[in-house]
């Protein structure tokens, strides 16, 4: 008797919210999930012609904007107003639906097939545009799988073969949006005869018909470097290419073959004493962001390149030349950070966001986060914020211009009975993952989490001289090293530690087994994972 009463009512209040008016009863649809509006859907017609509307599906989708990574195709208001209810739909309820899976726990792996026969390092594995996994090999093997289209193991993949005698050492990929097309760049050494490197820049025609993919040497270009080169960044914008080697940064246009070098080195004593290798590089804009182990460097990148200090870079050399190369430009960065006892050895960049303010002065400001690794003291996670006036002439000397860098320390994660192996950031860094092994066991976890939400810029300034003083250094202008918080500590007392969560376990004492690269797509929540021998998994 009790039941039947509830759902009595439970139906006439049913009936009470159908009869309120359209306007009240949307914007009450907008304050719930996705999931009770389609409930709302089977109550009634008229509930099913409401939970159809296409502005409410819209106010959905732009809250989720701010919150939840989403395709690129909706990050943009113009692209949004041309999608139809269904479209924006199916949207919302992608993205709620990889919202609640992202931190469940994967139980089997697809093992995707393709992969070299004999063990091969992996130099590159990465989801582009959240449907390809890019996997490069060192025997020179470039592989690409359609996530929607991995239904079970041993799935074949498109491949592409670059031929060599020595072994390839690095490689680097970016993808045009528009145009699906994607740019993989790989380097080798030369023959023991001659010094230098050779990068293979190719061009890989994404698409859904293998039948239509090209040969690699029908879209692959070759040159040659310095020796030592290590592919770091690549602009598709401006056809920019830039490496890294020992001290110096090295920036390649394909296009032109021509190229010019910087030189980072500093007669510091500590840096000398402590090493601060280049461990990334970023294009931003008009400027090359250069992360080190211990600081960030801001240096302006003028292109056309200056003439005195451009060069052209050979296709191929032959065993008594020598590449030529002028003395690199001894570049001042515009802003630097200095991180606090810190020594990171790995890291992973998100992509850059740029913002437009008008008030109280017209500004632009770049937006970025980092993942960084330290082994010793554990994961960071920063926000980077490149700010600019706008209104500054087009002959402006880059090298006058000092920005305002500011570096903002987020979140952290620590263990003291395991180390990390590898990072990465979501590419609109919202989300992220680790692989930590831990001393006590064989045991090799995959960790996942959620960013701790990071709306609004933060509002320290830089102090004089373009050098950037960030949420932690800003309190510590002024004092002694001894006086300096560690920010392990800081971020113990103050800051939100990453909520890691534990998705995926792998216990092998076959050392051939060990995962030592990840990559995920940040919207589908599809994550790729690579062991030492070379093969490729998806869970």
């Amino acid at each position: 008797m009790l039941d039947n009463t509830i759902t009595s009512q439970d139906a006439e209040q049913g009936t009470y919210i159908l009869d309120l008016p359209p306007e009240l009863l949307l914007h009450i649809l907008s304050l719930v999930s996705a999931r009770d509006i389609l409930a709302f859907r089977h109550t009634s017609k008229r509930g099913d012609a409401i939970s159809r509307d296409h502005t409410l599906w819209l106010d959905l989708l732009r809250w989720q904007r701010e919150y939840l990574p989403l395709p690129s195709i909706v990050r943009d208001d113009a692209n949004l107003i041309t999608l139809d209810s269904i479209s924006l739909e199916g949207l919302v309820v992608s993205a709620q639906k990889s919202c609640g899976n992202w931190l469940k726990s994967r139980q089997r792996p697809l093992y995707l097939g393709g992969t070299p026969d004999e063990p091969s390092d992996i130099l590159y594995l990465d989801i582009l545009l959240d449907e390809f996994v890019i996997c490069v090999h060192s025997n020179g093997s470039i592989l690409a799988w359609k996530v929607d289209d991995i239904a079970h193991d041993e799935s074949p993949a498109l491949s592409w073969e670059l031929w060599a005698d020595e072994p390839y050492t690095s490689a680097y990929a970016c993808v045009d949006e528009a145009s699906k097309i994607a740019y993989v760049a790989v380097t080798r050494t030369q023959h023991p005869t001659q010094t230098g490197s050779t990068t293979s820049l190719v061009t890989l025609h994404l698409s859904l018909e293998p039948s239509s993919i090209a040969e690699p040497e029908d879209d692959e270009i070759s040159f040659c470097g310095a020796q030592g080169q290590i592919v770091r960044a690549i602009d598709v914008r401006r056809q920019l290419i830039a490496f890294s080697r020992v001290s110096f940064i090295d920036v390649i246009h394909w296009p032109s073959k021509t190229g010019m070098s910087i030189n980072t080195h500093t007669d510091d004593l500590e840096e000398l004493v402590s090493w601060n290798g280049i461990i990334g590089l970023s294009f931003v804009d008009d400027r090359l962001l250069c992360i080190r182990a211990r600081s960030l460097e801001l240096y302006p990148l003028a292109f056309p390149f200056p003439e005195h200090a451009s060069y052209t870079v050979p296709s191929s050399l032959e065993p008594e030349e020598l590449l030529v190369v002028p003395s690199a430009a001894l570049i001042r960065p515009v802003a630097v950070y200095n991180f606090i006892r810190t020594n990171f050895r790995t890291l992973s960049l998100s992509s850059v966001s740029v913002k437009e303010f008008d008030q109280p002065v017209s500004t632009r400001t770049t937006t970025l986060f980092l993942l960084g690794n330290d082994v010793l003291r554990g994961v960071y996670q920063y926000r980077i914020d490149i700010t600019d006036v706008n209104g500054r002439p087009d002959d402006t000397d880059l090298t006058t211009i000092l920005p305002n860098l500011n570096v903002s320390l987020l979140s952290m994660y620590t263990r003291l009975d395991g180390f990390v192996v590898a990072v990465a950031l979501g590419p609109q860094g919202r989300r992220g993952a680790l692989i930590e092994r831990t001393r006590s066991s064989t045991a090799r976890r995959v960790l996942a989490f959620t960013c701790p939400l990071t709306t609004t810029a933060p509002s320290s300034p830089s102090s004089a001289g373009g050098s950037a003083a960030g949420a932690l250094t800003a309190e510590s202008e002024g004092k002694s090293d001894d006086d300096e918080q560690d920010p392990v500590l800081v971020s113990m007392r103050d800051l939100r530690p990453l909520d890691v969560v534990d998705v995926y376990n792998i216990h092998s004492l076959d050392l051939r087994q060990d995962i030592l690269h990840l990559a995920f797509s940040e919207v589908t929540g599809r994550i790729a994972l690579g062991t030492r021998s070379g093969d490729v998994r998806l869970i």
